[in-house]
Formats: structure tokens, sequence, C-alpha cells
């Protein structure tokens, strides 16, 4: 059910370039410090996919939140509130727990990129992941050591 709704998320972006509406995507990444290079490879895939799709009618909004998760909900109540972006995207699982409340709340979709904690999304109406979680990574990495 979460991969349709993203892959709707992405259909709806697309089409919006045929249209005179403007949909609004907050980024609340981490963009400076020691783990930026995750959230920088995001930006990197966002700009070029609207650069690709020479679409006009995306904008998106990006802020750091420097790894920190209280950073991250200021920025999410900014990006909610002042800027009304449509949905909001972050990354890494600190950043994603201190944000999934807030998205359930307001009703904002959230999608939470390189979030491996185990269940942060399980029963959530508007938060969404794209990531594997800590078990389906670890297992399969486990089994290639003893082999």
């Amino acid at each position: 059910m979460k991969k349709i709704v993203l892959i709707i998320v992405a259909v709806v972006a697309l089409f919006s370039c045929n249209n005179e509406n403007v949909v609004k995507i907050g980024a609340d990444f981490t963009l400076t410090g020691d783990v930026a290079w995750w959230s920088l490879e995001l930006k990197k895939g966002m700009d070029l996919a609207l650069e690709d799709a020479d679409c006009q009618n995306v904008k998106v909004v990006y802020e750091d939140n420097g790894f920190k998760a209280a950073n991250a909900v200021s920025i999410f109540n900014k990006l909610t509130q002042i800027d009304k972006v449509d949905a909001i995207v972050t990354c890494f699982s600190p950043m994603a727990e201190a944000l999934i409340p807030q998205a359930e709340s307001r009703q904002t979709p959230l999608i939470a990129s390189c979030t491996s904690a185990t269940n942060i999304t399980k029963d959530k109406k508007w938060s969404f992941r794209d990531f594997f979680t800590q078990k389906e990574q670890c297992f399969p990495l486990a089994e290639e050591v003893y082999k």
C-alpha cells in the first residue's frame, strides 16, 4: 500500500509539470556536517529529476537540520506553516522519528529516506519510508560474512 502511495505522489509531481498549480515539496535534510553526504546525494537526485523533467511547477524548498531532531521539527513547522509545502522529504531515522508525529497530526505526507529504524512507519497514514529496515539489511550481510 505504501509503495502505491509513493508512486502516486511521484506521478502527481510529474503531471504537475503540465498544469498551472505549483506543487511545493519541503526537503528537511542534513546538508552540513559529518553525515551530510546522504542528504546531499538525495538533493542532487531531486534536482536532477526536476531538471530532466523540465518541470517548472514543482518547487523544492531545501532546509538544513544539521542532523538535530529539534531543528528538524522547527523546519517541519516552517515548511508546513510558512512555506505551505504539499509534502516533506527527510533523511535519517532520528529525523523521521521526530517528524512522524507532526506529519500524522497535520496530515502532511512525509517520505523518510535512509531510515532503517524498525517499524517507524508501521500503521501510519501520512508517513512512508523508502529504505530497508535494520533487520532487512543485517541478516543478508551476516549471511555473506558467514559464507
